[in-house]
């Protein structure tokens, strides 16, 4: 496993901070006008304290090179990965179109495996598709893997640590988005129940894992 170069370990520290600095706000994940309203959510876990999830650290990180491809068994996903940026408010840029149901990584985010915060979304339903490709996110438990294949060839599987839910309003953007000293990853959807005022879900679904291993 190589280590992962000075300057790519400096590239994603703080990504959040530095977006931070032009647009003065950060938030959570908002899906909105995707939503099924009759469809039937996936179970979503009760909503919890702050607190991070404690992560086993790795102590040894893969350089930079960008996801293809995300695989979790445990919940039957298996997608190719889009590459996504950040909106003019601070959110993460959902997928659209023809890659509505398709997970996307966040490119101003570590890459899968490499030293940092690694984040990737996708939506809970859609009105093309209905259960969209995180429809079961919060059905993951700790221990499960999610197995995240890059151009470099190479496999970064992660162990699930926690999914937690937070409120839309109060989303934790430090414990989900914060810098990380070791590779870690996060899984982010839309949850809790449908606003039809505001037109998004209440909440947010959020996977913490950590690096495992690699192959």
């Amino acid at each position: 496993m190589s280590k992962q170069p000075n300057s790519q370990k400096n590239k994603h520290q703080g990504f959040w901070y530095r977006a931070v600095d032009s647009i003065l706000i950060i938030i959570g994940l908002s899906c909105i006008g995707l939503v099924v309203i009759d469809q039937q959510q996936a179970p979503m876990p009760q909503l919890q304290n702050e607190t991070v999830a404690t992560e086993t650290k790795s102590t040894a990180s893969l350089p930079h090179s960008e996801p293809t491809n995300v695989r979790i068994p445990s919940i039957k996903v298996d997608s190719a990965l889009i590459n996504t940026g950040l909106n003019a408010d601070g959110s993460p840029a959902v997928p659209t179109g023809a890659d509505v149901d398709k997970a996307a990584w966040l490119t101003a985010s570590a890459s899968p495996g490499e030293t940092g915060t690694s984040v990737i979304i996708g939506h809970v339903d859609t009105l093309k598709s209905g259960p969209s490709v995180f429809f079961e996110l919060g059905k993951l438990l700790p221990g499960q893997k999610v197995y995240v294949s890059r151009q470099d060839g190479q496999t970064a599987v992660f162990t699930v640590s926690a999914v937690r839910a937070y409120d839309q309003d109060n989303f934790p953007n430090q414990t989900v988005y914060g810098n990380a000293d070791s590779p870690v990853l996060r899984l982010i959807t839309c949850g809790g129940t449908w606003d039809a005022s505001k037109k998004q879900y209440s909440e947010n679904i959020v996977v913490f894992a950590a690096l495992s291993e690699e192959k």
